[in-house]
């Protein structure tokens, strides 16, 4: 499959002709834009709302990239890891759970690849089979390629699966009523939110993670990285 030009990514013709304008969410449109036209929405005050509140479980997930992207934004050395960090200033905002994405990939890669048997072994004529780890991948193919939307996999994207998962295995493992779960995301990319449209919970990316944690009086690259930060980590079991 040939990659469309910078302005077939924008640009496409209806059947009447007109030119209209499509986007995939990953955020290109913000970074380029020299005018600021569009922003990313800025959820922190809605999340700080939720942990101010008793009523609510709070459950929070950390894609894998965060751990690296994060320091920089604190003024670190680019690519430091900070996962410990990460987990501390996590527990100091309040939140009660902290998962790892990591674990949704692990259920989305082992459904996807029992998929990928059962078309391979009965269904050949509907491979390939496409991921749907990325949402930007997901939109650009329903939007520029729907003749192939049969080929996406049925399964869902990593947060998906680890939001799923809280919200019936976790709920009911902890006996916790699901209504009163809030699920954030911690996410590298923009692209994330438009899954909001399908799986109804709170997203921050990098950026305002930054902007939420400065905004009190913590000193990022200072908290202290101890054994106790990695053990509380919460896996299903």
């Amino acid at each position: 499959m040939q990659n469309p030009s910078r302005s077939q990514w924008s640009l496409l013709k209806n059947p009447t002709g007109k030119y209209i304008f499509k986007s995939v969410t990953q955020a290109a449109c913000e970074y380029h834009c020299p005018v600021a036209g569009i922003m990313e929405r800025d959820d922190t005050n809605k999340v700080l709302d939720i942990l101010q509140d008793p009523d609510y479980h709070t459950v929070v997930q950390i894609a894998p990239a965060v751990r690296v992207a994060l320091g920089e934004e604190f003024g670190m050395e680019p690519g430091t890891i900070v996962t410990g960090k990460i987990y501390h200033a996590l527990r100091i905002l309040g939140f009660d759970k902290i998962f790892d994405t990591n674990f949704g990939a692990d259920l989305t890669i082992m459904e996807e690849a029992a998929e990928f048997a059962e078309c391979f072994i009965h269904e050949p004529e509907k491979l390939p089979l496409i991921t749907t780890c990325c949402p930007s991948w997901i939109n650009w193919c329903e939007k520029f390629y729907p003749a192939m939307i049969d080929n996406i996999s049925s399964s869902k994207s990593p947060q998906q699966m680890l939001g799923t998962m809280v919200k019936t295995y976790y709920a009911e493992r902890e006996k916790l009523d699901k209504s009163k779960i809030k699920m954030i995301s911690i996410m590298p990319c923009v692209s994330k939110k438009v899954e909001l449209h399908r799986h109804p919970d709170k997203l921050f990316s990098s950026l305002y993670v930054r902007k939420w944690y400065t905004d009190g009086y913590h000193n990022f690259p200072e908290l202290e990285v101890t054994a106790s930060n990695f053990c509380s980590i919460n896996k299903f079991k």
